[in-house]
């Protein structure tokens, strides 16, 4: 086939408007008032390649391009919306945010390009992308506060809730915790019920329950 006139789009599954999830993630940056802590964010999202490219995950929730991106947005919109809405919430909402906004950060060093998609590197089973993610948001600490720093991190650390070696600790982490499984769990449900027909169901391959459509 000729190289000229040949779309690479055609052949790979690419959902995200990624200038959409851009605009809207920098929107949820904006939300931190403390500057110290929203130039940690920014820094380590600046300096993490492929960030914005990356899948989230090997099959089970945002497996395509631009994934990892547009499931932290979710996850971030989801763990502010939650703070908002129980009542009697007192959380500290400028490090939920950058937790949630840096939970999953790690991921995007577990991938490489391949052909027109990614493949998974072996740091994604033999190190794990929330140590990676760790080391990456422990190296821009300078200019945030130690307690709140601390806290950041431990969200990070402890976003698989009860699954993880970390477990969440705070309101904040649990909400991170909560949101981060709601965006995927959710994907995954919406996924395999993308070509079901009415009244049809199966156990979904994404989600691994039973599936169902009215």
């Amino acid at each position: 086939m000729p190289q000229e006139g040949f779309d690479p789009s055609l052949f790979v599954y690419a959902p995200v408007d990624l200038d959409e999830v851009r605009r809207r993630l920098g929107g949820m940056i904006a939300k931190i008032d403390d500057p110290g802590i929203a130039s940690l964010v920014l820094e380590v999202i600046d300096s993490t390649p492929g960030f914005f490219e990356a899948p989230a995950a090997k099959f089970h929730h945002h497996a395509y391009i631009g994934g990892l991106a547009e499931h932290t947005l979710e996850a971030t919109e989801i763990a502010l919306s939650l703070s908002g809405t129980v009542n009697r919430t007192r959380m500290d909402t400028d490090v939920l945010l950058a937790g949630a906004l840096l939970h999953d950060v790690g991921k995007a060093a577990c991938f490489r390009h391949q052909g027109f998609s990614f493949v998974a590197l072996p740091e994604y089973t033999l190190v794990g992308h929330t140590a990676i993610g760790a080391a990456a948001v422990l190296r821009h600490s300078a200019g945030v506060d130690p307690s709140r720093f601390a806290h950041i991190l431990h969200i990070v650390m402890s976003h698989h809730g009860p699954y993880g070696e970390v477990k969440p600790r705070t309101p904040e982490a649990w909400a991170v915790h909560f949101a981060d499984n709601a965006s995927a769990f959710l994907r995954a449900a919406l996924d395999d019920t993308a070509d079901l027909a009415p009244e049809e169901e199966r156990k979904g391959a994404r989600c691994r329950q039973t599936v169902y459509r009215f």
